[in-house]
């Protein structure tokens, strides 16, 4: 019976971070080579903290920054709500 190699990538884990309700990141999960990380920043969000910023610049492959314009309804926000598992 002959063998079929299938080449499957790594997994990669979706973290996204709605950034007005989540202000502390854990940034070694940034860069990760198994992660790739959204980070939500509301219309009301107007300050980002310097080392927050340098590492999405330092793995800015890995990293997408939606900027949202106007505040989404609570049952949105409720899709993007990350809260570590037990």
């Amino acid at each position: 019976m002959p063998t079929v190699a299938t080449h499957r990538p790594p997994p990669v884990n979706h973290i996204f971070v709605d950034f007005e309700n989540v202000n502390e990141i854990d940034l070694t999960v940034i860069g990760s080579k198994a992660v790739s990380f959204t980070l939500l920043v509301g219309p009301r969000q107007t300050k980002l903290d310097v080392s927050l910023v340098e590492k999405l610049f330092e793995h800015a492959v890995s990293v997408q920054l939606v900027r949202l314009t106007s505040a989404q309804p609570k049952e949105t926000r409720q899709l993007f709500d990350c809260k570590p598992r037990p």
